[in-house]
C-alpha cells in the first residue's frame, strides 16, 4: 500500500511540475527539435560532396538537441521543493552548494553536456542518430545514389572517420589544457569550452561509425570462418540431443530451451538496458544539471578499496595548470573523461541507490508507465491517420514525432525532475511537502554565487 501510494504521489507530482514549467519545457523541446531535423537534413543535403562539412552540421545538430534537453531540464530548477526547504546546516557535506545557487544557463551547459554526450555514446543513443541520418539521406536521394550521401558504412571511408575521431579527440583535450594554462577570461574560456564539447562530440561520431564499418569487416569475416560454423552446429546438437518431453503448454523441451535462449538476448537484455538502466541514467543526468556534478574522484569510492586510488588521482590532475609536469598532464588528458563525464554520473547514482529500493521501484514503474503510454499515443495517431502512400507518410513523420514529444518529452523532463526533488529529500531527511512556500534557507542565502568557468 506504501508503494502504491508513493507511485501516485510521484504521479501527481510529476504532473504538477509538468503543468506548471511546460512553456518553458515546450519553447526548449520545440527549439531543440527543430535544430536536430535542420542539422539532419542539412548533413543530407550538402551529401558525400563536402564530407566533413556534412558531418558538421549532422554533430551540431545532435549538440542542439542535446544542449536543449540541458536547458529543458534546468528550466525547472526554480521548480524544485527541497533547495528551499533544506534543513539550515548539515546539507553542506551531503548536498553540493550548486544545487543551492542560481547557475547561469550557459555555465550549467557547458559543464553538463558532456555527461550528457557521455550516455549517448554509452548507451547506444548515437546509434539511433546515426539511423535517422540514413533515414533523412534515404528520403532525400533515394536507394539508387548511395554514394552520394552524407554518410556510409563502406569499408572506403573507414580512413576518413578514423582520422576524423583522433582529430577531434586531440583538438579537444589541446583546447582543455589551454583553456587551464592560459586561465582565459569567462568569454573566452567559454568559447574554448564550446570548441571543446564540439570536438568530443565530432569524436563520439566518428568514432561510432569508425566501430560500425569494422564490426561489419568483422562479422563477415566471423561468418566465413569454420569455428563459427561449427559452434553453431555444435549448440543446435545439443539442444537436438535433449529429450522430446512435451511440456504442460504444448511445447517441447528442445524449443522450450531454444526460445529461452533467444528472448534472454533479443528481449531481456534490451529490456534491462532500456527500461531499466537508461531510466535510471537519465535521472542521474538531471543530478547533474541540477548541480549534483562537482565531486572529485575520491568521492565517488569513498568506502571501498578504490578510495586510495582515487585520492592520489585527485591530487595529480589538481596540479595541472599549477606546477604540472608531463607526466600529470598526460595522466589529466588520459583521465579527462572519466573525470568530467562519468564520475558526475555515477555520484549522481549513488543518490538514487541511497534514496531507497522502494524510491527506484515507484521511479522505474513510473517511467516504463509513461513509456508506455507514448507508445499507445503513438499507435492511436497512426490509426486516425489510417494507410497513406509513403511520400506523405515521410512528410508526416516529423510532425508525429514533434506532437508526439511536446507531450511525452516534456513529461520525462518532470518526471525526472520530481524524481531528483524526491531523492534529495530522502537523502537529506527533509519532511516532503511540495506546495508550500517559504523563505529561503540561510544555506541558500549564502551559496546563491555563480560559478566561475
Amino acid at each position: 500500500m506504501r508503494t502504491l501510494t508513493a507511485l501516485l504521489t510521484l504521479t501527481r507530482d510529476t504532473a504538477t511540475l509538468w503543468w506548471r514549467t511546460y512553456p518553458r519545457l515546450l519553447t526548449w523541446f520545440a527549439l531543440g527539435f527543430g535544430v536536430h531535423h535542420l542539422g539532419q537534413h542539412a548533413s543530407a543535403l550538402v551529401g558525400s560532396r563536402y564530407q566533413l562539412v556534412a558531418t558538421m552540421l549532422f554533430v551540431v545538430g545532435v549538440l542542439g538537441w542535446l544542449a536543449c534537453l540541458v536547458m529543458m531540464i534546468h528550466a525547472v530548477k526554480p521548480a524544485l521543493w527541497t533547495p528551499r526547504h533544506l534543513r539550515p546546516g548539515g546539507v553542506s557535506d551531503v548536498v553540493p552548494q550548486p544545487l543551492f545557487a542560481d547557475e547561469r544557463g550557459i555555465d550549467v551547459l557547458t559543464l553538463a553536456l558532456g555527461p550528457f554526450l557521455a550516455v549517448y555514446s554509452v548507451w547506444g543513443l548515437v546509434e539511433e542518430e546515426v539511423s535517422a541520418l540514413f533515414f533523412a539521406n534515404l528520403s532525400r536521394e533515394g536507394l539508387a545514389e548511395p554514394d552520394s550521401w552524407s554518410i556510409s558504412f563502406a569499408l572506403d571511408r573507414l580512413g576518413y572517420y578514423v582520422t576524423l575521431t583522433a582529430g577531434a579527440w586531440l583538438l579537444g583535450k589541446l583546447v582543455t589544457v589551454l583553456r587551464v594554462r592560459l586561465r582565459a577570461r569567462d568569454g573566452v574560456a567559454l568559447g574554448m569550452r564550446v570548441v571543446s564539447i564540439a570536438a568530443d562530440g565530432t569524436a563520439v561520431f566518428g568514432l561510432f561509425v569508425a566501430l560500425g564499418i569494422g564490426a561489419g569487416q568483422l562479422r563477415e569475416w566471423w561468418q566465413g570462418r569454420m569455428i563459427s560454423v561449427w559452434l553453431g552446429q555444435t549448440w543446435r546438437g545439443l539442444v537436438d540431443r535433449l529429450p522430446s518431453w512435451h511440456l504442460w503448454f504444448d511445447a517441447t523441451l528442445p524449443e522450450v530451451v531454444r526460445d529461452a535462449v533467444t528472448w534472454f538476448w533479443a528481449t531481456l537484455l534490451p529490456a534491462i538496458s532500456d527500461r531499466l538502466l537508461l531510466p535510471l541514467m537519465w535521472l542521474a543526468l538531471a543530478a547533474t544539471v541540477f548541480g549534483w556534478r562537482e565531486f572529485r574522484g575520491r568521492d565517488v569510492v569513498a568506502g571501498t578499496r578504490l578510495e586510495t586510488a582515487g585520492a592520489r588521482l585527485d591530487h595529480v590532475t589538481g596540479r595541472v595548470g599549477v606546477d604540472a609536469g608531463a607526466v600529470p598532464t598526460l595522466v589529466a588528458l588520459a583521465t579527462d573523461d572519466l573525470r568530467t563525464k562519468y564520475l558526475p554520473v555515477a555520484n549522481a547514482l549513488r543518490l538514487v541507490w541511497r534514496a531507497g529500493p522502494r524510491f527506484v521501484g515507484v521511479y522505474l514503474v513510473a517511467a516504463t508507465a509513461l513509456w508506455a503510454a507514448e507508445l499507445l499515443a503513438s499507435e492511436l495517431l497512426l490509426r486516425v491517420i489510417g494507410p497513406q502512400p509513403d511520400d506523405v507518410f515521410f512528410a508526416m513523420d516529423p510532425l508525429l514525432e514533434l506532437l508526439l514529444g511536446a507531450v511525452f518529452v516534456t513529461g520525462s523532463i518532470a518526471l525526472y525532475a520530481t524524481a531528483f526533488d524526491r531523492a534529495v529529500a530522502a537523502v537529506t531527511d527533509t519532511p516532503w511537502r511540495p506546495g508550500r512556500t517559504s523563505t529561503a534557507s540561510p544555506a541558500q542565502r549564502v551559496s546563491r554565487t555563480r560559478p566561475a568557468l
